[in-house]
């Protein structure tokens, strides 16, 4: 699959992951320019993202403090934490 083919999802979340690996923040050329898609495209991706994204000037960041990470377990990797905090 090309990168300019990706589904809306996986882009949000290579958004989202840009703006967690550039804590200068990017502008909407430099995030267009690495996935490869038009401006345009990025600036109607950005209200769709979940995570808490600002903008200064022209740069977006994501607010750390903010940033909730989505942590997934199994229901054995759950029981076991829950185990042994009991």
């Amino acid at each position: 699959m090309s990168i300019n083919s990706q589904s809306k999802a996986e882009r949000l979340i290579q958004i989202e992951t840009l703006l967690l690996a550039h804590p200068e923040g990017l502008n909407q050329s430099e995030m267009a320019k690495r996935l490869g898609v038009h401006r345009s495209t990025i600036m109607r991706n950005l209200v769709n993202i979940s995570a808490p994204i600002y903008q200064e000037g022209n740069r977006y960041f994501i607010d750390r403090e903010a940033y909730l990470v989505n942590v997934r377990f199994s229901l054995h990797e759950a029981l076991a934490i829950t185990w042994q905090q009991g």
